[in-house]
C-alpha cells in the first residue's frame, strides 16, 4: 500500500516545481513596465544568465533619476519568489551610484559604488520574498547615477521563481507520507529487536 502512495505522489510531482517570474527568454523585457534604459542581454558586465540565455537589466541614465524595471506579480499567502539580483558600478566614488530591488516599495536588494568599490559589482546576490498574504506584489528593479550622467551603473535580474500552488500541496502531502512511513518502520524495527 505504501509503495502505491509513493509511485502515485511521485508521478503527481513529475511537472515542473517552479513558476518563473522573472523570464527574459524572450530577449527583451516584455511584462515588464519600464523608464529610462532598460534591456535583456546574453551579459552584462561581469554578469552572465543564472539560468537561460537572457537576463533583464536596468541602466543609470540622468543624474539623481531612476531608470526602472517594474512587474506586478500575484502571490498566494505564504508563497515563496526567489531568484538573482545584482549591482554592476560603472563609476568611482564619490559618484556613489546606487541600486535596488524593492517589493512594494521595501528594498529586499540594495547595492552602491561605496558598497563594491570602484568599477566594481556585487556579484549575483539571492533574493526571497514570501508573501505574507495572497495578492498582487510590485517588484522594482531601479538604479540610478550620482551627481553625473557620465559612467552609468546598471543592476541585474535573472531568475525569479515560484513554486505553483499543486506542488505546495504535494510537498505537504509527501512531508506527511514520510511521516507515516518512518512511523510504521519504527515500530517494525522495534518489534524485530525486541
Amino acid at each position: 500500500m505504501r509503495t502505491i502512495l509513493l509511485a502515485g505522489l511521485l508521478a503527481l510531482s513529475a511537472p515542473a516545481a517552479a513558476v518563473s517570474t522573472f523570464d527574459f527568454e524572450t530577449g527583451d523585457t516584455s511584462g515588464w513596465a519600464s523608464s529610462g534604459t532598460t534591456g535583456a542581454g546574453t551579459s552584462y558586465g561581469v554578469f552572465t544568465p543564472v539560468s537561460g540565455t537572457f537576463l533583464g537589466f536596468v541602466v543609470g541614465g540622468d543624474a539623481w533619476v531612476y531608470s526602472t524595471l517594474t512587474k506586478v506579480i500575484n502571490l498566494a499567502a505564504g508563497a515563496n519568489l526567489h531568484g538573482k539580483v545584482g549591482f554592476q558600478a560603472g563609476d568611482y566614488f564619490p559618484y556613489d551610484d546606487d541600486a535596488y530591488l524593492s517589493v512594494n516599495g521595501v528594498n529586499i536588494f540594495t547595492s552602491s559604488v561605496g558598497a563594491v568599490g570602484d568599477f566594481g559589482n556585487s556579484g549575483w546576490q539571492t533574493f526571497s520574498f514570501t508573501a505574507p498574504t495572497a495578492g498582487a506584489y510590485t517588484f522594482e528593479l531601479g538604479v540610478r547615477n550620482a551627481y553625473d550622467s557620465g559612467y552609468s551603473s546598471a543592476a541585474v535580474i535573472d531568475y525569479g521563481a515560484v513554486p505553483e500552488a499543486g506542488t505546495w500541496a504535494l510537498m505537504i502531502v509527501g512531508f506527511g507520507f514520510i511521516g507515516f512511513t518512518a512511523r510504521g518502520r519504527k515500530g517494525a524495527l522495534a518489534s524485530v529487536t525486541n
